[in-house]
């Protein structure tokens, strides 16, 4: 049992959780001058996959005035990837209330095994973010956080962050997370984990024993090239493919007449994006404006 801030008109209030080895029962317990009044907040038991329940009692709303709300969560079984979000209540009146996130279920993709773990975090605005944190890949390990801040209506994801933790001497082990990366978190990830390996790749051999390519840096700064490119950073990209059709790692580098390829594609591309002129934007502002009769 925790307490918790009164409510006005009340001499106490209690959040109580019923556990047993099959789940948890979490209960809002407000004490009167004569009674007490007992809210079911959640209630989760499974017999055939029970989950431990978790809980952070912080302020996670922005307003300090109404006292701490309550996130409870509870830990994924071993063949989930898919992200749960806590689920949040504000006691801070007669009933509790729900603060929601969007959409309320499913809300990231992790793609691998990990531990459902969420901390509150001090924000800017004053207040606190519900904060997951895991790690993934045990041969290469890749830390993953994920910000979430009240902002009214909702918790909306505000920051994400994916960093290795310690990179191993065998960096093989890592390729698979840059996949794994590229598969499920986006280009703007995949870069930030590639540009860290890159200095010392390739290493000498793959996760079977095998010696990579002469060229395996240039499909490797060939891979960064397309991944700014869709990010639309495209001057990130021109520098990579550079370096590939200019400077190859290997004299008959595979990688040299794709990335010449590219790079004419991005020249065509950005030709074919005309500024519009002032007179011309004024011109379509006239037109835009102008009412049919």
């Amino acid at each position: 049992m925790v307490a918790l801030k009164t409510p006005p008109g009340k001499l106490g209030s209690y959040l109580i959780e019923l556990r047993e080895e099959a789940g948890s029962s979490f209960i809002w317990l407000l004490q009167g001058t004569s009674s007490y009044q007992a809210e079911q907040l959640l209630t989760q038991f499974d017999f055939t996959n029970p989950r431990q329940a978790n809980w952070i009692v912080a302020e996670l709303d922005g307003q300090p005035a109404d006292g701490d709300e309550v996130a409870i969560y509870f830990s994924n079984l071993a063949d989930e990837t898919m992200l749960q979000p806590p689920q949040v209540y504000s006691l801070s009146g007669e009933e509790p209330r729900f603060l929601p996130f969007i959409p309320d279920k499913d809300i990231f993709q992790v793609g691998a095994q990990f531990d459902n773990y969420w901390a509150a975090a001090y924000n800017p605005e004053g207040g606190k973010d519900l904060v997951f944190q895991t790690s993934i890949f045990p041969a290469c390990p890749l830390n993953l956080s994920r910000k979430y801040r009240w902002n009214g209506m909702y918790y909306k994801l505000v920051e994400e962050d994916y960093e290795f933790s310690q990179l191993p001497a065998d960096l093989s082990a890592c390729e698979a997370v840059i996949d794994h990366a590229a598969h499920y978190f986006g280009a703007q990830a995949t870069i930030d984990l590639m540009e860290v390996l890159l200095p010392n790749w390739p290493p000498p051999q793959d996760v079977d024993g095998n010696p990579y390519p002469a060229d395996e840096k240039d499909e490797w700064r060939y891979r960064l090239g397309v991944y700014h490119s869709l990010t639309g950073d495209f001057a990130g990209a021109v520098d990579q493919l550079n370096q590939v059709s200019t400077q190859p790692s290997a004299p008959n580098s595979r990688w040299v007449k794709p990335a010449q390829e590219f790079l004419e594609f991005i020249k065509s591309l950005r030709m074919s994006i005309k500024p519009v002129s002032r007179r011309n934007s004024a011109t379509q502002r006239r037109q835009s404006n102008t009412l049919p009769v």
